[in-house]
């Protein structure tokens, strides 16, 4: 879209240019945008951004979460003075820069009102209703009064901005069907890969006998059950390798030989962040069988890399790949996952299955994302 000359992206989860933040998205997200040779002026609305708003974030939550444990008042993030504070910014920022063509939100929590005459696009992944309803299991009328004021707040965004934008099929077309804006979109997934991978990389990993878990703390279950099944693979494969990005050792108890536990790398570190693409380029397998959702970033970015996955068909997942997939296999609630290992092992046809991991996923780029974004801020559609 050639009319576009400048873009305000106001970052709720930190600052935009950092790799670091929500996983890598704003990062991806304004690089895109900038090799478009669009100016991006970013806005970093997190707590974090300045000393002394840190001070009140921290002292904040150590209130709520220690003294009141979490009863009758929201955390920091979601209370009125949060989001007082983030106004005011917010107002600044469309004043500082008035030649904005577009004022985009890493959010669904921004704005409840009109804040200019500039399109507003809205830019995440799920709102709290969701995340409630689909992953807690919980009806969202059980919650606390803070948090229904939050959901509250967030059916006024979806309902003011001139375009929702949502990373996963599935929760698009709910939010369609929850809101009355006409411009909810799922403009496909993307892939947050910092390099291109060479197809020799599929030679390398027909050679080995590693397995690649990524996820932090919250997928905990599906590391250990991988550790699980792993005992018994390294008993017919004793050169089995299982790497485990995100999570210490010291999460687990006794751990079999031939696992290793790297905690989070960063990719702002070098060193962590040659280890992270090392880790891509040569492991055979990468495995999340965490119920609900088995990390789809991480998942879609192993793909990009040649690799083969076992994962639980959650339901965003099956929407975007299918209910059969040709690059791997679905793990079901009591399968046999050691079982299903050494199939993925010792197929013959790996490099069929690391051809059709890359290309499941070779379109989802940055730049194909951005200028859909762009395309229907000026169609519409």
């Amino acid at each position: 879209m050639e009319s576009v000359k400048e873009i305000t992206v106001f970052c709720e989860q930190g600052d935009s240019a950092k790799l670091s933040t929500w996983s890598n998205v704003p990062y991806f997200l304004t690089k895109a945008l900038l090799d478009r040779g669009i100016k991006v002026n970013r806005v970093d609305l997190s707590p974090k951004a300045n000393i002394l708003h840190k001070i009140v974030y921290k002292l904040w939550n150590a209130f709520v979460k220690g003294v009141l444990r979490g009863r009758w008042c929201a955390t920091y993030r979601r209370s009125r003075l949060y989001f007082f504070l983030s106004e005011l910014k917010i107002k600044r920022s469309v004043r500082r820069y008035p030649d904005a063509d577009i004022l985009l939100f890493t959010s669904f929590s921004y704005p409840v009102r009109k804040i200019s005459a500039k399109p507003v696009v809205i830019f995440c992944d799920w709102t709290l209703e969701y995340d409630c309803r689909f992953f807690q299991g919980r009806a969202p009328e059980s919650l606390p009064a803070s948090e229904k004021a939050f959901i509250r707040r967030q059916d006024k965004c979806m309902e003011t901005a001139d375009f929702v934008v949502s990373l996963f099929p599935g929760v698009a077309e709910y939010l369609k069907s929850r809101y009355a804006n006409p411009n909810i979109f799922y403009l496909g997934n993307v892939v947050n890969a910092l390099y291109e991978p060479a197809k020799e990389l599929i030679r390398e990993k027909e050679r080995r006998c590693d397995i690649l878990f990524i996820g932090k703390k919250h997928y905990r279950k599906g590391a250990e059950e991988l550790i699980d099944a792993f005992r018994t693979v390294r008993e017919k494969r004793p050169e089995a390798r299982l790497h485990i990005v995100g999570m210490p050792r010291g999460m687990f108890g006794a751990l079999p030989e031939g696992v290793e536990c790297y905690g989070y790398l960063a990719k702002e570190s070098p060193s962590q962040c040659e280890k992270y693409y090392e880790l891509l380029s040569k492991c055979r397998l990468f495995i999340n069988t965490t119920p609900k959702w088995g990390a789809f970033s991480a998942s879609v970015e192993a793909m990009y890399y040649f690799t083969p996955v076992i994962l639980t068909p959650y339901s965003e997942f099956v929407k975007t790949f299918g209910d059969e997939i040709s690059f791997g296999m679905y793990h079901t609630d009591g399968a046999n996952l050691a079982g299903e290992i050494e199939t993925m092992l010792s197929d013959e046809g790996f490099s069929r299955k690391a051809v059709s991991a890359h290309e499941a996923v070779a379109s989802m780029t940055w730049d194909n994302f951005v200028k859909r974004l762009l395309d229907i801020t000026e169609t519409g559609r």
